[in-house]
């Protein structure tokens, strides 16, 4: 490999390290969006080396994230995806980007599995 191939390489590593850190968020920090990229907390800390880790081990950014997840849980992404059960048709894949509309589609959920699809529909309509 030439000195050119070896920064490029370096180039997208240091890239999708940065990009897969701001994807997690910090377990200890208050707000609900801190990345672990910039905190200095010991979980945070923690959760960056095993990324770092990976990367250099040639993991793939899918690989990462399910291991983190399997480690630290789902909760800790920023962008959290949902595939409900209409747009399970279409392959659709949305995206919540609020706490509140989180609760939203888990209690609908819960509806539509304690009354069944049409009886709750039916219930929205009155």
């Amino acid at each position: 490999m030439s000195k050119n191939d070896l920064q490029q390489e370096a180039s997208n590593l240091g890239r999708r390290q940065l990009q897969i850190q701001n994807n997690i968020r910090c377990l200890d920090c208050e707000g609900m969006t801190n990345s672990i990229q910039y905190v200095q907390s010991p979980i945070a800390t923690e959760q960056r080396q095993v990324v770092n880790t990976m990367l250099r081990k040639g993991f793939t950014d899918k690989e990462i994230y399910e291991e983190i997840s399997g480690i630290y849980g789902k909760h800790c992404f920023n962008d959290v995806f949902f595939i409900d059960g209409e747009s399970l048709k279409y392959k659709q894949i949305k995206q919540i980007k609020s706490i509140a509309e989180l609760s939203l589609y888990i209690g609908i959920g819960v509806l539509t599995y304690k009354f069944g699809k049409n009886q709750f529909k039916n219930m929205l309509k009155k």
